[in-house]
């Protein structure tokens, strides 16, 4: 367990590495630059689905499907894991196909829209980088499976192919532009996808396609997913109006404050 969890941080401290050589080979060839921030702008969506999901499953998936492994009830931790399988792919691409049909909209919440050009920018960006949630999400997903059977290796193994992969990538690439960024990305987390599949597929675990078992398990887990889709929902509608809100609050504020100070003066003439 202590070599275990010796390996583990010191994968965790090579994705790191990893992930500091791809911001310098930014930095060196695009600096402060629309492209630069038009990148990070576009994964801001994408970083937030993919968080918000991990803990929901961490926080849902992992404990029940843990005991059931642990108990040896085979069948039902089949049925449970090969539903839910199913169920966080779709998800995944309902969230990638959001972000590639609505990539302006999704900008919206959280750029104001008084800045045309960079939510064009980073729409431009988040409906490629928008893509790799299904790889991510995915594979998020199978590491946690992973981790449940005690393969911890290759659950930390794969964040690092991820970023060796986008790394190289990057470094390879003709030309550092706002493409090649999206693209490397993507090919990392396809990478780190891949990593988890192959190790899956190495441990022989059955994923039945019909069952009707592990109903109980599957509602419960959406059950949970119930407040985090509530905010997801509230800030498509209601998101886009944040900034001006908040705005208009300040200038109110703003506005007493110098009435205050209007009427304070006066009293004392």
């Amino acid at each position: 367990m202590l070599r275990s969890t010796r390996t583990v941080l010191l994968l965790g401290i090579a994705v790191q590495v990893a992930a500091f050589l791809r911001t310098a080979i930014i930095a060196a060839a695009l600096g402060a630059s629309p492209d630069v921030d038009a990148y990070n702008l576009g994964l801001i969506a994408p970083s937030f689905i993919s968080t918000v999901t991990g803990s929901w499953l961490q926080m849902s998936f992992t404990g029940r499907y843990t005991s059931l492994v642990a108990r040896g009830e085979k069948a039902l931790a089949a049925a449970y894991r090969s539903r839910m399988l199913a169920l966080v792919l779709g998800f995944a691409l309902v969230f990638a196909g959001l972000c590639f049909v609505f990539p302006g909209r999704i900008m919206a919440l959280f750029i104001p829209a008084s800045k045309t050009a960079t939510i064009a920018s980073a729409a431009a960006a988040l409906r490629l980088s928008g893509i790799i949630l299904i790889p991510i999400i995915s594979g998020d997903f199978i590491a946690l499976i992973l981790n449940s059977h005690g393969r911890f290796f290759a659950a930390a193994l794969a964040p690092l192919f991820n970023a060796l992969v986008s790394v190289l990538g990057l470094s390879l690439w003709p030309t550092v532009d706002l493409s090649a960024l999206v693209w490397t990305l993507l090919m990392g987390s396809l990478a780190q996808c891949l990593v988890v599949l192959t190790a899956l597929l190495r441990t022989r675990l059955g994923f039945p396609i019909e069952t009707r078992t592990a109903r109980a398990e599957v509602r419960t887990t959406l059950m949970l997913a119930l407040p985090l889709l509530g905010c997801l929902i509230y800030l498509m509608v209601r998101g886009g109006s944040m900034h001006e809100r908040q705005v208009h609050e300040i200038q109110a504020q703003q506005k007493a404050f110098e009435d205050y100070i209007r009427r304070v003066a006066n009293t004392k003439e």
